[in-house]
């Protein structure tokens, strides 16, 4: 019967450079205390010993490696579209990409997503891992004017290494349309008539509570709302036009 086993560890099946042979004993079970560096692949030998010293084939794992680095960090972007989103007027859903994760050994097994009113909170959405390696995020969650969302990301490796946490740089929920102060023709005083009949010169102020304004459109037509005459114009944000 077997009276021994003996144990290597090594660089290559059968080698010994880490751990040269030694005796378990007759355990089947142990653990070995060897100073392991990430980047090569170790394999593990075994070899049995009769009562009469015979001593059998060596048989060799087929290897592993050491991993305790955390995945390397990449970039967040609020938005499916790739363009970073800074405001929205989408008050029902949250979306986001990530790109630039890695792991250098033994390779990112799953993503999470958190999403909260500050950068690297959860308190909207507590970390939530995506499928398949999945990049990018859109959970349905109604979200209020006014306030600021952050999508945060994080990594994690086969072997349970975690990355830090990366946030976006967050968007903010405008929900509430712009507002036309006044609009006068002919001049600001806004007179009932005009001696032209051929141009019409607009005046008007405009604001927005929040996001600001982008630009504004500019009609004219027989009737009110009508555009009969123009059509919606982008008239940039000048607030004259004529």
């Amino acid at each position: 019967g077997i009276s021994d086993y003996e144990y290597s560890l090594g660089l290559a099946p059968g080698q010994t450079q880490v751990v040269s042979w030694t005796s378990a004993g007759t355990d089947t079970n142990i653990i070995v205390s060897a100073a392991l560096t990430e980047g090569p692949t170790y394999y593990a030998n075994l070899r049995a010993i009769d009562s009469v010293s015979n001593i059998g084939d060596v048989v060799s794992s087929d290897g592993f490696g050491l991993d305790i680095s955390a995945p390397e960090t990449g970039t967040v972007t609020d938005g499916l579209l790739g363009d970073d989103i800074a405001w929205t007027n989408n008050n029902f859903s949250v979306s986001a990409i990530w790109e630039g994760f890695s792991d250098q050994y033994s390779g990112i097994d799953y993503y999470e997503y958190s999403v909260g009113t500050s950068s690297g909170d959860q308190n909207i959405i507590d970390w939530t891992p995506t499928e398949n390696l999945l990049t990018q995020m859109d959970v349905e969650i109604e979200l209020e004017h006014g306030d600021t969302y952050y999508t945060n990301v994080r990594s994690t490796d086969v072997v349970d290494n975690v990355s830090q946490i990366v946030p976006s740089n967050g968007f903010t929920v405008d929900t509430l349309s712009p507002v036309i102060d006044y609009l006068s023709e002919t001049d600001e005083s806004d007179p009932l008539y005009q001696g032209s009949n051929n141009t019409v010169e607009l005046y008007w102020s405009g604001s927005d509570d929040l996001s600001g304004l982008a630009r504004y459109d500019v009609a004219l037509g027989t009737a009110y709302g009508t555009t009969d005459i123009i059509d919606w114009t982008d008239n940039g944000l000048s607030t004259t036009a004529s």
